[in-house]
């Protein structure tokens, strides 16, 4: 019966009254009382209960509900017991009834009952993708409005573009005519015919061709350069070439004088040439016939630094210059020009950039603004919290998607008008990208008449403290956690790598695959993110500017993007600002076997210093084999990057790493049962709080402390209690 002390609660969404129970309906020799961790996420969820028993007129009332409402019906039964010491009226549980599991029998109404609002939405939309500053919640609620954040993208990251061209063909050259009433002296070009291999910067590099115009003389164009028009100023240029071809044929008609030069010519956005670079010159042509014409390991550097750099509007040419003199004849028939042939052509163009483009900005949302934005949405309260969000390493995480760093919204267009330009994200998607970061976890915990969900790193919710201690249980049955057994890791990001240009292999931020010693287990690792993290992607993205493509489509539109970014301090209206984080933010020396690596960010965020962090749950039977080693198996990206935390080892991306380096796994891999006599105050315990450096911590997160079988006193962490009738059956994941 009730008492004085302790209140039953049923709450009907029809009725502003709520109904006070004179029995706990959990109190039935049929209710078996439930509360579990969640197998994927490691939070408790709290009570789960079974044949919940309702006698009597209540019977009527919920009947009626449900047939008024469905399977839906929200019915919420809530317990309050009195404090022991202050009397203050305190939550034990809170949940909703499971009328799917609804059954009446002899005039006896029972169901379910799940622990939460959190639970049920969660388990339920955890997959579903919302548009991040959507204005209601899923029940079409109205929420609050987002405000995201700024990130300034001062320089971005430097890329190596490498482009190639060259040829083998055989070609031909024609001076054009030349007639009696021209100038004495006549010139012409002729191209490389060069294809491109490789073209990392598709706005500027083209295959050249010949054009002629009138009596086949040679028409100065852009089609002739084999980079036309640069679309803006350009960072440094390497341009290297070779050149090995042989002079087959040399007719003359009329002319005299008759030389070549192999020229790379420079030209102004009005095509009036700026400069000159002659690599050979060649005359007495009759001579060279037959002969090979070799230039090797050409270069020449286009930069600021030489004040030589590439301006927005220039074009280059590359080809044989050819010039002479008419022969003389006053008859306007008395036409000249000579024809050229090459064979044995080996000709090679490298044009590596070191390119950067000019500032720009994106709208980004940090990881805990996300995360409250998500438990917004799936329950129309903010009702999220992380101090690893918060406070520590990743307070400045940041996501953001491709049509923000575009700025796609910035710009109008009839075709995409309708067009989804936001971030998209689901809960599940959100948990596993920073879970691939570090190991992460959340529950559901209550504070007063509240309720919250809790998201942290993984060791908030094992705690190396005993919080429950117990006497000598009975019936103690021990087997192995195989499922915590590992032989395979894979850590990194499930996209990477796929660019629109040839980027290369310089992009870390991809997938790795890793070889524990143990061979008795088929079970990987795997904790990929879903989101991206590759600087190269959200460099290439960020050039593709709305404002400069505005009808084009990218394959980075919609994906996601997470950025490790600093806050500066600095608002922009009502939006903070923040830079990205580069090598000096966080690591004792510059990063070695990347490229430049003074632009590049992300690099806390690698897969191996990602695989360092998850040692501590992956490590829990390897450990016993100190002196083995995890071995580098592959990967999809650069595996010469080498990173180093101060006052720690560097990490190598390639690295194997004895196991004694890893960090220590915070549980074993056994499973402990047992059975103890339950107790009202027993299960208050478990069900409460304490303070744990500083912070109110639920007791289950702690470790369980028990007399074993030898006498001993073992610890382990709760994964269940099952409460039937008076006993408990626990179950415990052995502590490290």
């Amino acid at each position: 019966m009730n008492d004085n002390r302790n209140q039953y609660i049923l709450e009907f969404p029809d009725s502003p009254e709520p109904w006070y129970l004179d029995q706990d309906p959990m109190n039935s020799n049929d209710t078996e009382i439930e509360i579990g961790r969640a197998k994927l996420t490691f939070g408790m969820f709290g009570t789960i209960a079974n044949n919940l028993k309702f006698p009597g007129p209540i019977m009527d009332k919920l009947e009626a509900v449900y047939q008024s409402y469905g399977p839906e019906a929200k019915i919420k039964l809530t317990k309050l017991s009195k404090h022991t010491i202050t009397d203050d009226w305190q939550l034990i549980y809170t949940g909703y009834l499971d009328l799917l599991d609804r059954r009446i029998e002899n005039n006896i109404f029972s169901c379910s009952y799940v622990e939460g609002g959190f639970r049920e939405v969660l388990s339920n939309q955890q997959k579903e993708k919302f548009e991040i500053d959507r204005k209601t919640d899923i029940y079409n609620r109205p929420i609050s409005q987002l405000h995201p954040d700024i990130l300034d993208l001062k320089q971005g990251r430097r890329l190596f573009l490498l482009s190639k061209l060259s040829t083998t063909d055989n070609f031909t050259a024609h001076s054009g005519i030349w007639r009696p009433n021209d100038y004495e002296f006549r010139e012409s070009f002729r191209p490389f015919p060069v294809t491109v291999i490789t073209n990392n910067d598709p706005l500027n590099i083209q295959i050249a061709h010949e054009t002629l115009g009138f009596d086949q003389r040679w028409e100065k164009s852009t089609q002739n350069m084999f980079f036309a028009t640069a679309d803006r100023d350009r960072g440094r240029i390497k341009m290297t070439a070779s050149i090995d071809f042989k002079l087959t044929e040399f007719v003359p008609y009329r002319t005299r004088n008759e030389y070549i030069k192999i020229v790379l010519d420079r030209y102004d956005e009005n095509l009036n040439r700026i400069e000159r670079d002659e690599l050979g010159t060649y005359n007495n042509l009759f001579d060279l016939v037959g002969q090979s014409i070799q230039i090797e390991n050409f270069e020449k550097i286009f930069s600021v630094e030489n004040g030589t750099e590439i301006k927005e509007g220039e074009s280059l040419a590359f080809g044989i210059y050819m010039a002479g003199d008419f022969r003389g004849g006053l008859n306007i028939s008395n036409d000249s020009y000579y024809t050229l042939a090459f064979s044995d052509v080996d000709v090679k163009i490298d044009w590596a950039e070191d390119s950067y483009f000019r500032p720009t900005t994106t709208k980004v949302v940090t990881a805990k603004n996300t995360g409250e934005r998500l438990s917004e949405i799936l329950t129309g309260k903010p009702a999220f919290k992380s101090k690893t969000l918060s406070e520590d390493k990743w307070k400045d995480l940041l996501f953001t998607v491709g049509f923000w760093l575009r700025n796609m919204d910035e710009v109008s267009s009839e075709d995409r008008e309708n067009e989804e330009r936001t971030l998209t994200l689901s809960w599940e998607d959100f948990h596993n990208s920073i879970n691939a970061l570090q190991p992460m976890a959340y529950g559901i915990v209550t504070q007063g008449a509240k309720q919250f969900l809790v998201y942290e790193r993984r060791e908030y919710f094992f705690q190396p403290y005993v919080t429950v201690e117990l006497n000598q249980p009975s019936n103690i049955k021990r087997f192995t956690a195989r499922e915590f057994i590992f032989s395979h890791v894979q850590t990194g990001y499930q996209k990477g790598g796929n660019y629109e240009r040839p980027l290369g292999l310089d992009e870390p931020n991809i997938k790795t695959n890793y070889v524990l010693p143990l061979s008795v287990s088929e079970n990987k690792y795997d904790v990929t993110s879903p989101s991206r993290s590759d600087g190269y992607a959200i460099e290439d993205c960020r050039r593709k500017q709305a404002v400069d493509f505005p009808e084009e489509d990218t394959s980075y539109d919609k994906d996601v993007f997470m950025i490790h970014g600093k806050k500066t301090g600095e608002v922009r209206g009502r939006y903070d600002l923040y830079d990205l984080r580069h090598w000096q933010d966080n690591f004792e020396q510059a990063p070695t076997g990347i490229y430049d690596p003074d632009s590049a960010f992300n690099l806390t965020m690698s897969p191996a210093n990602n695989r360092n962090e998850h040692a501590i749950w992956f490590n829990s039977a390897t450990v016993k084999y100190p002196d083995r080693y995890m071995v580098y198996a592959n990967t999809e990206g650069n595996v010469q990057l080498t990173t180093k935390y101060p006052d720690k080892d560097p990490v190598y991306e390639r690295g194997d790493v004895q196991i004694k380096d890893l960090k220590k796994p915070i549980h074993a891999y056994d499973w402990i049962e047992f059975d103890y006599p339950f107790s009202q105050e027993l299960l208050n315990k478990i069900q409460g709080n304490t303070m744990i450096d500083g912070e109110e911590v639920p007791k289950w997160y702690g470790q369980f402390q028990f007399v074993n079988e030898r006498g001993k006193r073992e610890r382990g962490y709760l994964f269940s209690v099952k409460i039937k009738q008076n006993n408990m059956k626990f179950k415990l994941l052995k502590s490290a």
